[in-house]
């Protein structure tokens, strides 16, 4: 069984937690000409490093090198590198 203190902490019992960190497509990104796309589960590393490469490849992106910036003073390094750990409550 998964023990889970997240937000649903005082919450439950349920019959079941389903952990969806491990798919892969919720640690995609996709960097192209108009858009950048992040899954749900990218850690904040990841992201930082995304928004600095689209801020110097392309000038319609300038501002994601402030974004990047500023995630760096969003937790410390093992916080940045966490992936983010999503449970799904079933009643």
């Amino acid at each position: 069984m998964l023990v889970w203190a997240g937000i649903y902490k005082y919450e439950g019992p349920y019959r079941a937690y389903i952990d969806v960190k491990n798919i892969a497509e919720l640690k995609k990104t996709i960097l192209s000409s108009t858009n950048v796309i992040v899954g749900a589960s990218v850690t904040l590393t990841s992201l930082i490093e995304l928004l600095t490469k689209a801020a110097e490849e392309m000038d319609a992106f300038k501002y994601a090198g402030d974004m990047a910036t500023h995630l760096m003073r969003a937790g410390s390094t093992p916080i940045r590198n966490a992936s983010l750990k999503k449970v799904i409550k079933v009643d």
